[in-house]
Formats: C-alpha cells, sequence, structure tokens
C-alpha cells in the first residue's frame, strides 16, 4: 500500500484558481488538472497508483504548511465513466473518499516532514513517520465498539443466519460455543472477521463472518453490518477463506 499526496485545485494559485474536491468527493475520483502532455512525468506516476493505495488530498500553504483536505482508498486505476465532461480527457484513478476533514488538517515541521516534492500536484509519500501520521488521521474513532461486542454480536449473528438457512424447529438443537469465538483479523477501519464454532445437532460447525461497522450508524455499537457469512465444517482451508472475504467489504458502504 502506497501514499500518494494530490494536489485538488486547478489554475494554479491567485485569482484563476479552482477548488475541485466537491467533485472529487462527489463522483468518487481524482485526477490532476494538467494535460498529459503538459505534465507526462505526473502521467507516469499516476500510472503506478495500484488499488488499495491511499490518496491524500492536501494543499501547501505558506511557512510550509502542509494541509490535509481528505483520505481515501483507490478503488480503480482508472476514472468513473459517469463523471464530469472536464475531467474524462484528464489523467486520474476511482477513489472511494472515507475521510473530510473541515476545517483541514493542518501539519508543519513539528509533526510532519515537509518541503520536497509535496507541493507538486502528485508525489509519493515514503518518509514513515509522515505515513503514520496519515495512518492516525484514516482511524476512524470507533473505540466505544469493545472486542466483547463484535463477539456477542457476531454470536448473534451467525445463529440467526444458520436458523434461516436450516429449518431446526427446537432453537435448543442449535448454539454457539461462546468461549472459543475468535477474531482472526481486524483493521483500522474497524472491520472485523470473525471465527464462531456452532454446534447443530450435536454436530460441530463453524461459521465465518466479516462485521464492518455502519457509517451512518456511528454512535450506536449495536449497529455492526454483517458484510458476509460463511459455514464450514473444519477450519483446514481457514487462511485461504480469511484472505477472500477481507475481498468482500465494499467501501462505498464502509466508512
Amino acid at each position: 500500500m502506497n501514499f500518494y499526496g494530490v494536489g485538488t485545485v486547478f489554475g494554479g494559485k491567485g485569482e484563476n484558481e479552482i477548488e475541485k474536491l466537491d467533485d472529487f468527493l462527489k463522483n468518487g475520483f481524482w485526477c490532476m488538472g494538467f494535460t498529459n502532455q503538459d505534465r507526462p512525468k505526473y502521467v507516469e506516476l499516476i500510472e503506478q497508483i495500484q488499488v488499495g493505495d491511499i490518496i491524500i488530498a492536501k494543499s501547501y500553504g505558506l511557512n510550509a504548511t502542509y494541509y490535509v483536505k481528505a483520505l481515501g482508498i483507490v478503488t480503480n486505476t482508472k476514472k468513473p465513466e459517469n463523471i464530469p465532461d472536464e475531467y474524462l480527457s484528464k489523467s486520474g484513478v476511482s477513489v472511494t473518499w472515507i475521510k473530510c476533514f473541515k476545517p483541514y488538517i493542518q501539519l508543519n515541521g513539528n509533526n510532519f516532514t515537509v518541503g520536497g516534492n509535496r507541493p507538486r500536484t502528485i508525489y509519493r509519500e515514503e518518509n514513515e513517520e509522515n505515513i503514520s501520521v496519515i495512518m492516525r488521521l484514516m482511524k476512524y474513532d470507533y473505540s466505544y465498539i469493545k472486542e466483547n461486542d463484535y463477539i456477542r454480536i457476531a454470536a448473534a449473528h451467525a445463529l440467526s443466519v444458520y436458523r434461516e438457512h436450516n429449518e431446526h424447529e427446537n432453537d435448543k438443537n442449535v448454539k454457539c460455543i461462546d468461549n472459543d469465538i475468535k477474531i482472526m483479523s481486524s483493521d483500522i477501519f474497524g472491520r472485523r472477521i470473525i471465527l464462531i464454532p456452532i454446534i447443530a445437532d450435536e454436530m460441530q460447525k463453524f461459521a465465518l463472518m466479516l462485521l464492518v461497522p455502519d457509517k451512518e450508524q456511528k454512535d450506536d455499537p449495536m449497529s455492526l453490518i454483517n458484510v458476509k457469512t460463511t459455514f464450514i465444517d473444519n477450519t483446514e482451508k481457514l487462511s485461504q477463506l480469511i484472505e477472500e472475504m477481507k475481498k468482500e467489504t465494499d467501501w462505498n458502504n464502509v466508512l
């Protein structure tokens, strides 16, 4: 995962500058304002961007102040098709914007390495300390959702889904082994992949569940979305299933 700082103002500085951030946020993309012929070096850098890379919408102000306007994740190395015509010919990528800051976050030499290529329209951030700062800004405060909440909600979801697909007349025939529920994978966005052992008709099965916080219900610790649940008879291919499940998240419905 690489981090790219990008400008959002077209037309340069002064009276001719036009802020394009709202268009980028609304339409789920970023592109540079220059033509490909004017800035071939920028085009080369844009072509290196991969799905999953982080886009930092930024500006560079007086006294070497670095402003972070928004943060997003690249979802496609091509721009969306349904964007305004003025952007169609410009180099860019599709982005799911996960955070927008108003007012902008101000960083300076006290907490962020400035200078170098950072004032440019696009650059790749390679300073590890700067990346750590950006990572902290990306992280939503899901501290109100405790690990026990994930486990409890996962167990309830697993039983509900299992009963829905298996018509057990007696609920006592299906139960979770609460003490053995494990969080198998987690990330800074509040996603959790959870393994829930289930006893159904005296036979053990496992539910592998991907839970994510609901961006529309951030104040409700119960608002975890069950993105996908897979039932398996054993854990032989667990690592493979977890990696496949990580790819299931629709970023537009998360964060």
